[in-house]
């Protein structure tokens, strides 16, 4: 079957300008100043793959795979061989080294974890509760090979603990263990990777303050530490709920968020500055996953120190909680979701513990999300054993859906095995590399 498809999808690669906002302190906005600002401001002229940004600092990868930080610099955050920072801080982004094959990262309170394009994991930074994986105590000031490992997929860094996905789809942690969140089925720090239970389906994970979740290949959301259901810690990944439709989640300061299959905005957890977005900030506690409102097309969610930030699939992004890093200076901000700006180009989110950073928006330099056909052709259909998505777009999943919207298959290459279906139409949904989305239905016999 050939399918032509209008989506939003951008008239590039995944490339975009850099916007920041909220507070500066040392510099971490990265606009050349320590001022704080409380709308986006453009940064420079580069384009960008990724960014992220830590307590004081941020990080990014530029499109030819060179990495930069800014900011603060003490303890090695910045990862250019300081090891004490001034108060101003390094205010512009700076390259760190030479190599041009970093592929992805994420940032904690004061570190860094990052893997390169041969699948190896580096780390630097303060290593306060050993969250860096180098087998010991030490603070690290320049990116560092962390083992010998070429198989890691996905790395996700807390305050203080690191969750990471290999390849395989198994499941590793390690740094500080309080309330169990490393998921061992202990509460024994641990200073190096450690492999938590035997799964190999894991998908996705979030790192928050004292808990850990993540998502395996069928749709099911799991946590463990400290226990926003009941008064137990739990020591080791515990299912939540029985739902199959989860796709993505976030986790950080007690607050936790997840978006569902069919796109709508679900949290719970810590709730003082409203920035559950449920409208209102009482109860201070939400015990169990209730909607945000009844929008159904969001496509990313961020939490940071007292807010949270959204990103819907019409390019709007939309904050609640406290107000400065979502764009309204207040010290009591929105209390549900409240579109920051008017600008629909955005194409990613991320924050730091009291600034955000993102990517797209209105400016001279940014790409424009544009209507484009692509033509999918899938075959054979009806299906019998395999499925194969023919596209010419470069693209990072394909998804088998249930009618329902339920993830039953989920796979990164065109062919996959469908023979465990039973007979019936299904939902295809094709994720491009830039964020962009399409499905169309076929049929097994």
């Amino acid at each position: 079957m050939l399918a032509v498809l209008s989506l939003g999808i951008s008239n590039a690669s995944a490339q975009q300008p850099l916007h920041t906002w909220g507070d500066n302190q040392y510099g971490k906005l990265g606009n050349g100043s320590a001022a704080s600002t409380y709308t986006p401001v453009t940064i420079g002229s580069a384009k960008w793959l990724k960014v992220d940004g830590g307590d004081f600092f941020s990080v990014g990868i530029q499109e030819d795979g060179s990495l930069w930080t800014w900011g603060d610099q003490a303890d090695g955050h910045l990862g250019n061989g300081a090891t004490t920072g001034t108060p101003s801080g390094i205010q512009v982004p700076t390259q760190i080294g030479t190599d041009k094959d970093w592929k992805d990262f994420s940032v904690g309170r004061g570190y860094t974890l990052a893997i390169k394009n041969d699948g190896s994991l580096w780390a630097w930074g303060d290593n306060i509760d050993l969250c860096l994986g180098s087998g010991s105590s030490a603070d690290l000031y320049v990116p560092t090979q962390i083992g010998t490992a070429s198989d890691w997929k996905s790395v996700y860094a807390g305050n203080d603990h690191v969750l990471a996905i290999k390849t395989d789809g198994t499941l590793w942690a390690w740094g500080d263990n309080k309330h169990g969140k490393l998921g061992d089925g202990t509460s024994v720090d641990k200073s190096a990777p450690v492999q938590i239970g035997t799964a190999t389906d894991w998908t996705m994970a979030s790192a928050g303050h004292n808990t850990s979740m993540a998502l395996k290949s069928d749709g099911t959301l799991w946590q463990w530490g400290e226990n926003s259901m009941g008064s137990n810690d739990l020591l080791s990944p515990t299912q939540l709920g029985t739902e199959t439709y989860w796709a993505k989640i976030y986790s950080n300061e007690g607050s936790h968020f997840g978006i569902k299959t069919d796109g709508s905005l679900w949290a719970w957890g810590k709730n003082m500055t409203g920035q559950l977005g449920l409208g209102s900030s009482a109860p201070f506690t939400v015990n169990t996953p209730t909607q945000v409102g009844s929008d159904k097309n969001w496509k990313d969610i961020v939490v940071g120190y007292m807010h949270a930030v959204a990103l819907k699939t019409n390019g709007t992004i939309w904050g609640m909680g406290a107000g400065d890093a979502i764009g309204n200076n207040s010290p009591l901000g929105e209390t549900s979701p409240k579109q920051i700006g008017t600008a629909e180009t955005w194409t990613a989110i991320t924050t730091g513990r009291t600034h955000m950073l993102a990517l797209g928006g209105a400016s001279t330099n940014s790409i424009a999300v544009v209507a484009k056909d692509i033509a999918v052709n899938v075959f054979p259909n009806p299906a019998g054993n395999t499925i194969t998505v023919d596209v010419q777009q470069p693209f990072s999943q394909v998804d088998i859906l249930s009618l329902t919207g339920c993830r039953l298959i989920s796979g990164t290459q065109k062919t996959l095995q469908v023979d465990s279906l039973p007979a019936g139409m299904y939902i295809y949904r094709i994720t491009f590399k830039d964020g962009a989305t399409c499905m169309g239905k076929f049929t097994k016999y």
